[in-house]
Parts: structure tokens; C-alpha cells; sequence
């Protein structure tokens, strides 16, 4: 048996309480009690937010009593708590604080599914510690009375949002219902994650816990400096790698059915939601640099040792078809192995159906054409078709997932632009996108950018020299014989041409700054025809 947000209204501290809204939701399961008094107004606030380990299934109790009257604020709350696995919120003081509770607030809950519970309103005798008191000791007797422990868990951990249901959230579920801290570590003691009983433990405390001699599997040892006692026990992940699960706990070991249970627990966790667990941590790391998410980065970084102020370059492989994306990930070693002779920090992993790999380097041109040989070559020797973008000078990791974006959105109209192209610059994939925002703005807008060709424009005399000056300028770098050789002419016949071009518009193809808009009207011009 599980406690559920029905069980609660079932208590004499929340006799007179209703539902406001979000009663689809009354079933979720509830393992803790919190109280909310803070929302995101001002910095402290908001680092108060990012620090919190949210485990979920907990039931939030507030007043709104640092912004009884802002509306929109209580709506972000509620979504806010509802995102990171809250399952229903209980509202003192209506009527004394809060005036009345918002429409809106009803519709937000109701949207989510998330119990919004008003405690009998105008009342000022009401005390949050009573229906924590009883809430907390309802879970305590139910857990008590519980079966099996994995089970339980399981179902607490399914209950979750789908973006919660991960090893660092069983951990974290697993730590607060044993009282204990757990971490888990590959072969080389390299902390992959970590649940810290009490969450406060302090930095010193751990570290003393992981440099203790370890005891032999299966067993607890007795740290008595520290008054703690020590679990060790083995976790494989489906591909076969091992890694060691600890189990920290203040004064007397867990019973020998408690502890094989934490280790099921654990077992089932890597094995459902983590097949690769012991490299999974590397594909955070990447999720964090560009997602910009500072206090989660600076923690993996420190876990691997990597200077993120150090990376200075990204690199991405896409995938031309959905076949092609799903095989990246089989590309991820061998892309590190070969970027590793060029760079002393290496981080790569498949984020958003590319490869992404953040490099420090490499310090010089002919590396980097070495290494664009290299990871060119490397997806067609595993019958892989892709493209490469190379992103350099990104000296802030907000500048990187600035340039991830920028390519995502620019990728597609580059290779509209660029056909003859597989490796691409930042600039390439950032002037393709700003194109197509150009066509979006309308046909004035489109007709002001194609100004520059003139007579060249196509449907007339012109079409052949456009050809031309499209191939000369977009695709053979400004090479008279590549020109040539790309149009199967003579190179007499294009020198001609690009003499008339000349003619035309007044100015030599390829001078500069008279150049830049002619570019780019032709860049615009071809995707126009490949719409």
C-alpha cells in the first residue's frame, strides 16, 4: 500500500479542506511533506530553486506569503512544482493572506492535474505543524507495514514525471527512505552519482567516506572515527560493466533484508532506466553545456576533471536521414579516440540527434585539417552519411549553446545553399539561417536582397551567367577552374562570362565589400528554388 493525496484529505487536520482544482490527480502517491514560502523574485531565490535536490511525490503546503496578490507568480509556482514531480499543493490562509484564490490558478491545476487543496478559509487558527505532524506519520506507518521495499519504491520512482525517472531520482529516493547515503562509482572510484543523507552532509565528510578503505563485497564495515557505517555491493549494467554500490549510514548497519533490497532497488533502476550507467554521466555533461545550465555543469566537470572554461571549439557530425542519426552513438568512441590526439580535454556524446563533441583545440590550421579529414572519413567507413560543422572562438559555454542552436535551426537551408558541401563553419550554418529568416519576412523583404543581381536574374538572358556566378561564388570559393570543372565548361568560357557579369553590374565579382550583397542574393536566390 501507498499513501495518495486522497489519503490525506481523509485526515482530521484537513477536515473542512476542498478541492479546488486538479482532482485527476488525487491518486498520486505521497512520500514526504514540504513547505513552499519563496518564490523566484530576486537571485538568492532563484539559487535557493537550482540548489534543491527535488526528489518528488511530495505535497507542498503554502500561504503565497511572499506574493499573496501576484497571480502570474502562483501559476509559475504550481507549474514549477509540478515539473520537478510535486504531486499537489495545499493552500493555508485564504482569505487572511490571500484574498481568494485565482481563476487561474484553477486552470493551471486542473491543466496539470495537480491537486490544488484549500484549508477552510478566513481562518487564522490553522498550523501547517499538524498536518505535517500527521501526514508525515501516516507515511511512517504505511511504510512500516510495507512488504517490500523495492516495490514500494518502483512505484514511487513510476509516479514521477517522465523526465524524473532516473537513477540520480532513485538514488535520492532510495537515500531519504533509509536514512543513508548511496553513491554509485565505476571502476575507476570515479563518482558517477551521488545521494547525500542528509542532504547537508558536509563536503569534508563525504570525501573522508570515499578515501576509507572499502569493504569486500557484500558486507558493511564499521568507520568508527566517523561513527558511520560502510556498504559496499557490485551493479552491472546490461553491456556488462561493473560498478560499486556504497551505502553510508550514521550509527547501526541496515538489517541484511534492507540492505539486498537497496541493492535491488539500485539493480533494477540501471537496468531500466541506464543500460549504459557508467557512461551516462559524459551524455549529462554534454546536456548541461547546452542546455547552459552552470551549478549542474560545474558538478559533472568536477566529477571528470574537465576545465570547461578550457573548451574553445564544438564540432557536429548530423546524421543526413533518420537511419543515418540512429547510428551516431555507434561513432561516439572512435570520434574521442581521434579527437584525443588533438585535444588535452575531450567531451562528446549524441544530444538532439547529433554528435557533439566540445573540444580545447586544436591549436593550429593543419591539425584542424587533419582532424576534419579524419572525422569526415569516419562516418562513411560505417556507412553513415553525415555532415560536419566546425564552431570555433566560443569563449563562454552561453556562446556555445548559442552556436548549437544557431546550427540546428541553419543546418537544413545550408545544405540548400551549399549542396556540394559535407563540412561546413559556424559562419556557414549562421549566414544560411539569416537567409531563410530573410524569405519569412515576406516578398518585399526578398525582393530588396535580390536587387543586387540585376539583369542576371533568372527567366531572362541572364539565367546562364547566374548559374555561373552562383557556382563562382557559393560553391568553388571564387576558383575560375573550379568554376569550370563544377559547370563541365572551358575555363575561357567562364572568364567570358564572369566578364559580362562584370560588365552588368560594375564591379568584379569576388572584390570586396561590392561582393557581400552579391552573395548573398545569390545564396538567397537558390533557396528560393529549392523550397
Amino acid at each position: 500500500m501507498s499513501i495518495c493525496v486522497a489519503d490525506v484529505l481523509k485526515l482530521p487536520s484537513m477536515r473542512g479542506a476542498r478541492v479546488l482544482g486538479g482532482a485527476r490527480g488525487l491518486a498520486r502517491v505521497v512520500s514526504s511533506v514540504s513547505v513552499l514560502e519563496y518564490a523566484e523574485v530576486n537571485g538568492v531565490q532563484r539559487e535557493l530553486m537550482k540548489n534543491i535536490d527535488f526528489v518528488g511525490n511530495e505535497l507542498a503546503i503554502t500561504g503565497f506569503m511572499n506574493n499573496p496578490d501576484d497571480v502570474e507568480l502562483q501559476c509559475e509556482n504550481i507549474q514549477r512544482m509540478s515539473e520537478v514531480g510535486e504531486v499537489g499543493l495545499i493552500l493555508f490562509y485564504v482569505g487572511v493572506v490571500m484574498k481568494r484564490v485565482d481563476g487561474r490558478l484553477i486552470e493551471v491545476a486542473d491543466r496539470l492535474d495537480f491537486p490544488l487543496i484549500c484549508m477552510p478559509e478566513g481562518r487564522m487558527n490553522q498550523r501547517y505543524s499538524e498536518v505535517i505532524c500527521e501526514v508525515m506519520e501516516l507515511i511512517h506507518r504505511d511504510q512500516m507495514s510495507s512488504a517490500s521495499l523495492v516495490t514500494e519504491l518502483l512505484d514511487q520512482a513510476a509516479s514521477l514525471p517522465a523526465h524524473q525517472r532516473t537513477v540520480d531520482s532513485m538514488l535520492r529516493i532510495l537515500a531519504d527512505r533509509l536514512h543513508a547515503s548511496v553513491v554509485l562509482m565505476d571502476s575507476d572510484r570515479r563518482v558517477l552519482n551521488e545521494a547525500a543523507w542528509p542532504r547537508a552532509l558536509s563536503a569534508s565528510v563525504k570525501e573522508e567516506l570515499l578515501r576509507a578503505a572499502f569493504p569486500t563485497h557484500a558486507t558493511w564495515n564499521r568507520h568508527a572515527q566517523l561513527n558511520m557505517s560502510i556498504y559496499r555491493d557490485g551493479i552491472q549494467t546490461q553491456d556488462g560493466h561493473a560498478m560499486d554500490m556504497l551505502i553510508f549510514r550514521e550509527g547501526e548497519a541496515l538489517d541484511v533484508v534492507r540492505t539486498r533490497e537497496a541493492v535491488e532497488v539500485v539493480q533494477l533502476a540501471v537496468s531500466i532506466w541506464s543500460g549504459r550507467h557508467d557512461r551516462i554521466v559524459v551524455g549529462e555533461l554534454v546536456r548541461a553545456i547546452l542546455q547552459d545550465e552552470p551549478l549542474k555543469m560545474r558538478r559533472l566537470a568536477d566529477i571528470f576533471h574537465v576545465d570547461i572554461a578550457s573548451i574553445n571549439s564544438m564540432w557536429i557530425l548530423s546524421g543526413a536521414e533518420p537511419a543515418d542519426r540512429a547510428k551516431l552513438a555507434e561513432l561516439t568512441e572512435a570520434v574521442r579516440r581521434e579527437t584525443q590526439i588533438y585535444s588535452p580535454s575531450t567531451i562528446a556524446d549524441v544530444y538532439d540527434g547529433a554528435l557533439v563533441v566540445f573540444m580545447t583545440g586544436p591549436g593550429s590550421m593543419q591539425d584542424i585539417r587533419a582532424l576534419t579529414d579524419a572525422l569526415v572519413h569516419l562516418p562513411g567507413e560505417r556507412g553513415v552519411r553525415a555532415t560536419l560543422t566546425r564552431c570555433h572562438a566560443l569563449n563562454t559555454t552561453t556562446r556555445v549553446r548559442e552556436a548549437f542552436l544557431a546550427h540546428q535551426a541553419g543546418l537544413a537551408p545550408a545544405k540548400r545553399i551549399f549542396p556540394g558541401r559535407n563540412v561546413f563553419s559556424l559562419e556557414h550554418v549562421v549566414f544560411a539561417r539569416q537567409c531563410q529568416e530573410r524569405i519569412e519576412q515576406g516578398e518585399r523583404a526578398v525582393e530588396e536582397a535580390l536587387r543586387s543581381l540585376g539583369p542576371l536574374r533568372p527567366g531572362d538572358a541572364g539565367a546562364g551567367l547566374l548559374s555561373t556566378l552562383e557556382c563562382f561564388l557559393l560553391d568553388a570559393e571564387m576558383s575560375v577552374t573550379r568554376t569550370a570543372e563544377q559547370l563541365y565548361l572551358h575555363k575561357n568560357t567562364v572568364k567570358y562570362r564572369l566578364q559580362r557579369i562584370a560588365d552588368s553590374l560594375g564591379f568584379v565579382p569576388g572584390d570586396f565589400p561590392q561582393t557581400m550583397p552579391l552573395y548573398a542574393a545569390c545564396a538567397l536566390n537558390r533557396l528560393l528554388r529549392r523550397e
